[in-house]
């Protein structure tokens, strides 16, 4: 039931800024879609950027998402205001593991003008809300029903901008299922204690 919970990613290396940067399609992903346009940068921090970027892209390929997150974090700190970049870390960070810097990472990407883009963001922020009320579902379940409440509006952010996104409605109804589950066993341990 939990094959969708994976993200969807964008490609940002780019041999010339001037072209556009084909779609990356990730093998784990079927709906991975094409990036948005990146700012043209100063010719020192491209070449710089790049090289970060790079080195990231070619970690994520081979699996090593730890890395990947690395190397896109320090591309993020030439430049912090390109949400491709913020969003690939969120994506290299939600594959290792690292679910808080990944839904940190998805939240600033969302400062875009790219509707895809922000579209993209909302479906992997409810993500990876949902995997970190995961986390926390045995030892504080209150906890959990607020984070997967915030997926819930991520996926309902999604669908406001592409309405047909079967992924995002699958996880949608998904996590409005464990939530009312979840929310029952709550009022069935609350009646046991009273």
């Amino acid at each position: 039931a939990e094959p969708l919970f994976g993200i969807r990613r964008r490609r940002a290396v780019r041999t010339d800024p001037a072209t556009p940067r084909p779609a990356l399609a990730a093998s784990w992903n079927r709906m991975a879609r094409p990036a948005a346009a990146v700012a043209i940068l100063g010719m020192a921090a491209v070449n710089s950027a790049h090289a970060s970027v790079r080195t990231a892209e070619q970690a994520f390929q081979k699996g090593d998402y730890a890395r990947a997150e690395q190397e896109y974090r320090r591309a993020i700190a030439k430049d912090p205001n390109q949400p491709v970049l913020q969003f690939n870390h969120g994506a290299a960070a939600y594959k290792a593991g690292g679910f808080g810097e990944a839904a940190d990472s998805f939240s600033k990407a969302m400062k875009t003008e790219d509707l895809a883009l922000q579209q993209d963001d909302y479906y992997n922020l409810g993500n990876t809300q949902y995997r970190l009320g995961q986390k926390t579902e045995k030892a504080k379940p209150q906890e959990t029903i607020k984070t997967w409440e915030q997926a819930v509006q991520s996926y309902e952010a999604a669908l406001q901008l592409k309405p047909a996104d079967g992924d995002a409605q699958y996880n949608r109804d998904f996590v409005k299922r464990k939530l009312e589950e979840l929310k029952k066993q709550q009022q069935q341990q609350q009646q046991k204690q009273d």
